[in-house]
């Protein structure tokens, strides 16, 4: 029995890696590009490194980044951050009640939530089924292969970037800087077509964005982090009573 119940922990973590191969790949050259804009802002390349394998978190690594180069001081940037990075909290709350496994388990695999691997393990496309029960019901090993080889993307690709930022040429680091938007489009399209609701909490956020930022002239970090609070109030409204 023990033995049957690792054969299927193993298969379920492989059933994560395969699933996850498509973040992988998303990954590599957001990471890349990253990877070469830390090393052009002075850091170290370990630090660079240490930064991807310690944060973890792309839009969040890129605006500190950007925030670094313009002089804003460290009590700043890491208030920044921890605001952009705040609605993972609000995932983690979701899987903390759909992944099965001991709470250690779970804190453990809290670290590699992200935008995507959330996206991939909580929509019915991703799992293969269905049913509302293989939805909400997400085993700790698939949910540990698709963190494992996303957060490997993202480490690896962050450190190709700082190793040949001297070779790869210009043009090339400036397209690869919008592959992880394109990604998260990928993964949140499917969403939007199965449920109204979601594409509208999803085009008022972008209209939110842009009256902000082109309207109200906030600064694009700020711009993005209040329309992404805003959007999701009008959601948790929305869905406010209903059974979840």
């Amino acid at each position: 029995m023990a033995l049957g119940g690792a054969q299927r922990e193993l298969a379920q973590f492989r059933l994560g890696l395969m699933q996850g191969l498509s973040i992988f790949l998303g990954y590599l050259p957001a990471a890349i590009a990253f990877g070469v804009l830390g090393a052009s802002t002075g850091l170290a390349n370990f630090q660079v490194a240490v930064m991807s394998a310690w944060v973890y978190a792309g839009a969040s690594q890129f605006m500190a980044l950007n925030l670094y180069q313009s002089g804003v001081s460290t009590p700043e940037i890491i208030l920044a951050t921890f605001v952009l990075n705040f609605r993972h909290a609000l995932m983690s709350t979701v899987l903390s009640k759909r992944i099965q496994g001991s709470r250690a388990i779970r804190c453990l695999l809290s670290f590699g939530i992200t935008d995507e691997t959330f996206v991939l393990t909580t929509i019915s496309s991703s799992v293969g089924s269905g049913s509302e029960e293989a939805v909400r019901e997400i085993t700790a090993a698939r949910f540990a292969g698709v963190a494992v080889i996303a957060y490997s993307g993202w480490v690896i690709g962050t450190v190709f970037g700082t190793v040949f930022a001297d070779i790869l040429p210009q043009l090339a680091m400036k397209s690869m800087g919008i592959s992880i938007y394109a990604m998260f489009i990928a993964l949140l399209v499917p969403s939007m077509k199965k449920s109204g609701r979601i594409a509208m909490i999803a085009l008022l956020g972008a209209a939110l964005n842009w009256i902000l930022l082109s309207e109200l002239k906030l600064s694009a970090g700020w711009s993005v982090v209040t329309a992404t609070m805003l959007a999701s109030a009008c959601g948790a409204l929305c869905y406010k009573g209903e059974k979840q």
